[in-house]
C-alpha cells in the first residue's frame, strides 16, 4: 500500500506541468499485436507515451480494429471486462495499471488555504 501511495504521489507531481491533452484520431487494424506492439504503433501515430509494467502486459493480446477513435475510447474497449486501467494525463502520458486507477488530476480547492 505504501508504494501505491508513493507511486500516485509522484504521478501527482507530474502532473503539474499544463499542455492540452492530445485529441489525436486512431484508425487501424491491431488484431494479433502483442501489447508491446500496439503501444509502439499508438505512440509513433499520435505522440502519446504509454508507462506500465512488461511482465503484466507482455503476454496481453491485442485484438481491436480502430476508425478515427480517441486513445480514451480505443483503451476503453481494449481494457473492457479486464483488470487493468488506464490514466491519461495532460502532457500526453499514459498511465497502464492493473487492478488500481490512478488519478491524474488533484482535486479542486487541493491547495486552497484552510480556513
Amino acid at each position: 500500500m505504501r508504494c501505491c501511495c508513493l507511486f500516485v504521489i509522484i504521478v501527482l507531481s507530474f502532473c503539474q506541468r499544463a499542455a492540452a491533452q492530445k485529441a489525436t484520431s486512431i484508425s487501424g487494424d491491431f488484431s494479433n499485436y502483442s501489447f508491446p506492439q500496439f503501444v509502439a504503433e499508438i505512440e509513433i501515430r499520435s505522440g502519446y507515451h504509454f508507462y506500465y509494467d512488461a511482465a503484466e502486459m507482455d503476454s496481453f493480446p491485442v485484438n481491436i480494429k480502430a476508425d478515427q477513435e480517441t486513445l480514451a475510447q480505443l483503451l476503453d474497449r481494449l481494457f473492457e471486462k479486464t483488470l487493468f486501467h488506464y490514466a491519461i494525463d495532460s502532457t500526453g502520458r499514459v498511465f497502464i495499471t492493473h487492478r488500481f486507477v490512478i488519478n491524474t488530476r488533484l482535486p479542486a480547492g487541493f491547495f486552497a488555504p484552510s480556513a
